[in-house]
């Protein structure tokens, strides 16, 4: 049994990651679609893994600032992250149901 089988139960477990469109207050980032369209872009990336045969998945939030943005505001943008994060995995969850 090799150390992928111990951790993850099978032998070539399916590991991914879900890369987002460009945020809020970042190059690239479209104020006209929103967050819907990252959200929507997310939710078909994991549908498409859900439908691979992936048993889990995990959402990591992770804010990559150059140095110069003022830590307060890196803190709000994060915690406005989540809150859209959470609706619209509670969204998901209330249909899959």
């Amino acid at each position: 049994m090799n150390c992928l089988e111990r951790i993850f139960g099978r032998q070539k477990p399916l590991i991914a990651m879900v890369h987002l469109p460009a945020l809020p207050g970042r190059c690239g980032y479209n104020a006209g679609d929103g967050m819907a369209r990252i959200i929507d872009a997310a939710r078909r990336d994991l549908g498409a893994l859900r439908a691979s045969g992936a048993a889990e998945t995990a959402l990591l939030l992770e804010v990559i600032h150059p140095f110069e943005f003022d830590e307060a505001a890196v803190i709000d943008e994060l915690a406005e992250s989540v809150r859209y994060w959470r609706e619209a995995l509670a969204v998901d969850a209330a249909a899959e149901g």
